[in-house]
């Protein structure tokens, strides 16, 4: 952990971090190693168990099949935490447990092992020492804990489980409301893991320090400048969803209500869910009335009566539904019928959601993931662009998924010999990631590649317009 910042205890959330020191923005706040850690299931075969790396070509474990790896350092390294569990995925193959038993099945054999090194030691009592928040467990969260017992009987050795039996709902709780999904460059989660010193970073919509990972590791940066005595805040969940949405997650997973600046604003939050004047010739957002009416657009005066207010109601929760479907499609690699949805969906949306309504950015982002995969590349950078001026509206100025969305429309750009339009991303992507990744991340490096690449490809074009000059002349 850096030096710049200390725990402290307040009134109102307990724990967290505040800084001892001025703190300028994109500052290394802290960094972390996982205590427990898994790959997600639909990263198989993709990504290495132990370092999460793309690999082309990856080992696999002799004996459960299961488990890959990128060379034998990482299949020895990784070996301390898949020895548990390497009999037991055997034996319940061709079953998969589900990432959260997985995690768990980790946790309940780290804290049963009597071969414990120094920093598992640490690890242990950081992690008994989170809040497990079992006095505030929902039925619904019960229930899980009931279903998750009776897989981990077929996960996690007999004697592990009878040792650990007066904790479990505990250990359980603390999982839920102190796990992490590991992201990749892009953003997307690919595994789940516990980072016991990260979890007293209290919580905030309105963040002023973001989240990023290099493999497992995680990185805590600010995103602006920091005085000394200023509580340092991350989110924990997807700002972009409205303040319902967020206070709702909160609630259920981590058990508070947050009140923080951006869940006070009403007026961004009715941007989220914003029309498109019926006017053809307005570009004006329609926001919705304290009743939850779409009336008068505030540039044309057209009005707007309950009815449509009913209409949009129902077209939101069948995008809803379908983002539903997507994500299942998704673990299914169904990538055509996923652009087929999305494509429908925008197409009946596109003269009654404005392109600023956070469903319909969803849908935009699943298009262009899709072209992407799909190598559709045109359009592809058509739903990207689209994107771009809602990011910028619902995310604040810094934040690591503006980043990256115009690093993914930049790279799209300069491959289609968009060079100007390249660069200008690009640049607008420098001056995020490198505050909220740092200069030495893969992500940042690559970005220069990129943007270096772009320039050279800009200087070549450059002389030949003026060779076809002098030619003319």
């Amino acid at each position: 952990m850096a030096a710049s910042v200390e725990v402290f205890v307040s009134d109102q959330r307990g724990r967290g971090y505040k800084t001892t020191t001025e703190i300028k923005s994109g500052e290394l706040i802290m960094k972390a190693k996982p205590f427990v850690y898994v790959l997600c299931n639909n990263e198989r075969g993709k990504r290495c168990d132990h370092c999460f790396h793309s690999r082309g070509t990856l080992l696999r474990c002799s004996s459960c099949k299961f488990a890959r790896y990128c060379n034998v350092k990482c299949q020895r390294l990784a070996w301390l935490d898949h020895k548990a569990e390497c009999g037991s995925l055997k034996a319940v193959a061709p079953r998969v447990p589900t990432d959260s038993v997985r995690l768990v099945a980790r946790l309940l054999n780290k804290l049963r092992d009597s071969y414990r090194d120094e920093e598992t030691k640490q690890g242990i009592k950081e992690f008994k020492f989170l809040q497990s928040h079992t006095d505030e467990l929902s039925e619904e969260r019960r229930r899980q804990f009931s279903q998750m017992m009776f897989v981990l009987q077929q996960c996690v050795e007999e004697e592990v489980l009878n040792d650990l039996s007066s904790d479990l709902l505990a250990i359980f709780g603390r999982m839920v409301s102190n796990s992490f999904s590991v992201c990749d460059a892009e953003m997307k989660p690919i595994g789940v893991a516990i980072y016991p010193k990260v979890s007293l970073l209290n919580h905030s919509c309105d963040a002023n320090c973001v989240a990023v990972f290099n493999g497992t590791e995680i990185l805590i940066r600010s995103v602006r400048k920091l005085q000394q005595g200023e509580e340092c805040f991350m989110s924990y969940i997807e700002v972009m969803s409205s303040t319902q949405e967020r206070k709702q997650q909160l609630k259920e997973q981590y058990y508070f209500e947050c009140d923080c600046q951006v869940c006070q604003n009403i007026e961004q939050d009715k941007k989220k869910q914003a029309l498109k004047c019926s006017s053809m010739a307005c570009s004006e957002m329609v926001l919705p009335d304290d009743s939850g009416g779409f009336i008068v657009c505030a540039g044309c005066s057209s009005r707007h009566d309950k009815s449509h207010s009913k209409t949009v109601t129902e077209l939101v929760e069948k995008i809803k539904d379908s983002l539903t479907v997507i994500e299942t499609l998704k673990k299914q690699q169904n990538i055509k019928k996923i652009l087929e949805l999305c494509e429908e969906h925008l197409k009946s949306c596109e003269r009654v959601l404005h392109e600023c309504n956070i469903y319909a950015v969803q849908l935009l982002d699943a298009a262009m993931d899709a072209c992407i995969d799909l190598q559709q590349w045109k359009s592809a950078l058509k739903y990207g662009i689209k994107t771009i001026l809602p990011y910028r509206l619902h995310y604040p100025a810094c934040h690591p998924n503006v980043g990256v969305q115009l690093m993914r429309i930049g790279k799209l750009q300069l491959f289609l010999s968009h060079l100007q339009d390249a660069e200008k991303s690009l640049q607008q992507a420098r001056e995020i990631i490198h505050t909220t990744h740092g200069s030495s991340h893969p992500l940042s490096k690559e970005l220069e590649r990129l943007y270096c690449e772009c320039r050279e490809e800009l200087q070549v074009e450059m002389i030949d317009q003026l060779d076809l000059q002098d030619y003319d002349l």
